[in-house]
């Protein structure tokens, strides 16, 4: 009998589901692309890092370095002026940055062995220490395969500075707990900034504190705007809890806060910039580790009010709409 049961309650619920469209597309959604976007977005390894050289020797070897970063670990390299290194990693521009000073390839055919700086900005967890370690590779190998054919001692060719901005000292700790911080707001809206990100984990916070809660709360009402506009769609709270736990978690996934967003494909790049998790997360490595002022952020700043307006919007209407149509 308890078998019959819960043949009997599994077929009722069936029956139900069927005369339910939104929840079926939702489990769907649960099950497809929920799943197939975090797999084939987020990028751990090596892909598409953004890269400009700041070629002070401009000598043949300098041009073999520069060629030899390709496709698919970075995009093509930028040739950038020696003043704009700081301006650039500042506005998070570029994740690596390498000098190549005057006269390297002439020191190193007189045997000397001089230095290249390599400039990673380190809140780019996933790509810092394997591009790091692979541009050191590259130089390496070019300023060998230089020598090899140079009547010079064959030594130790050239010393690679690595300079960790933003982290120097690689602690995982510091960037994972703010990004975590914004995992957490997504979710559930809690604010933690003083007592747990700084008291507990003791991570320095460089820029302007009341900069960043400005635009938390301005996050904070982009998403609140969102959920709305999701109950609008919602004809249940069941529908409702399932819609949203996948299209929050999809957007922070997909935001940049665990890979950078360069190195997503095209297609996730463009989508992602209709989410105010991808303006945000922007926004917070940019104020929180890099120090930046209300003169670079206020784009992310004014997209992710804009986003959430847009939501705002959207809400509000469905919403008159819903009770037009039921008052008729």
């Amino acid at each position: 009998m308890r078998l019959a049961n819960v043949y009997r309650l599994g077929v009722k619920e069936m029956i139900s589901l069927r005369h339910d469209p939104v929840l079926v597309l939702l489990i769907i959604y649960a099950f497809t692309f929920s799943i197939v976007a975090p797999a084939r977005g987020v990028k751990l390894e090596l892909v598409n890092a953004s890269a400009a050289v700041v070629d002070e020797d401009r000598s043949l070897l300098s041009r073999r370095i520069l060629d030899s970063l390709r496709e698919p670990y970075f995009q093509k390299p930028e040739r950038i002026d020696l003043r704009a290194i700081d301006p650039a990693m500042d506005a998070g521009r570029y994740t690596f940055v390498i000098d190549i000073p005057r006269r390297f390839q002439a020191d190193l055919s007189e045997g000397k062995r001089p230095a290249v700086q390599v400039n990673v900005d380190a809140t780019a967890m996933a790509q810092a220490g394997a591009g790091a370690r692979y541009i050191e590779q590259v130089i390496a190998q070019e300023v060998s395969d230089y020598l090899a054919a140079q009547p010079v001692e064959p030594v130790l060719p050239v010393t690679a500075v690595t300079r960790l901005a933003f982290n120097p000292n690689g602690n995982s700790a510091w960037f994972l707990a703010v990004m975590q911080l914004i995992n957490m707001s997504t979710l559930l809206g809690i604010l933690s900034l003083f007592v747990v990100v700084r008291g507990v984990l003791d991570v320095p916070l460089a820029g302007s504190v009341p900069l960043f809660l400005a635009g938390l709360v301005t996050y904070l009402l982009s998403l609140t705007a969102i959920g709305i506009l999701l109950a609008t769609v919602a004809r249940s709270m069941p529908q409702f809890g399932l819609l949203s736990i996948p299209v929050f978690l999809v957007m922070y996934m997909l935001s940049g806060a665990n890979t950078p967003l360069d190195a997503m494909p095209q297609v996730l790049q463009d989508l992602m910039r209709a989410s105010p998790t991808t303006h945000f997360v922007a926004f917070s490595q940019a104020v929180v580790f890099r120090g930046a002022g209300i003169d670079i952020v206020w784009p992310q700043l004014l997209a992710t009010a804009g986003i959430g307006a847009v939501a705002f919007v959207a809400a509000l209407a469905r919403f008159r709409r819903t009770v037009t149509l039921t008052r008729l």
